[in-house]
């Protein structure tokens, strides 16, 4: 890692300190997403589109009201 790398994962880590814990969770699920992204090759907002499109599908409303 070069060092101006260095310094911004130092500065990013100390603004992350002076979170809330609920900020803190929102920028872990954030950043989940991304990293998801990354490994299967697609934007988060494509991601986020088959998950809209997943839940509003009726055969899987069905399954999950079964599961329930």
């Amino acid at each position: 890692m070069t060092s101006n790398r260095s310094l911004i994962v130092y500065e990013l880590k100390r603004e992350i300190a002076l979170l809330s814990v609920e900020e803190k969770l929102q920028l872990r699920d954030d950043i989940d997403k991304q990293i998801r992204a990354v490994a299967l090759g697609k934007s988060v907002s494509e991601i986020e589109a088959e998950l809209e499109e997943m839940a509003n599908d009726p055969d899987i409303q069905r399954e999950l009201a079964a599961i329930e």
